[in-house]
């Protein structure tokens, strides 16, 4: 079965609002971690 969900990386999780490069690493790699494990593969970058 083909899983039809992509996950879109255009608007990351920001640490400051108003910085727009204050990417939250962390919270970025934990719901990229967690897609993954739910079986997804398609990113759109």
């Amino acid at each position: 079965m083909v899983k039809k969900l992509g996950f879109g990386c255009m608007r990351m999780p920001l640490l400051d609002e108003k910085n727009t490069e204050s990417i939250d690493k962390e919270k970025m790699t934990k719901m990229i971690d967690k897609f993954i494990e739910e079986g997804f593969t398609y990113f759109d970058t």
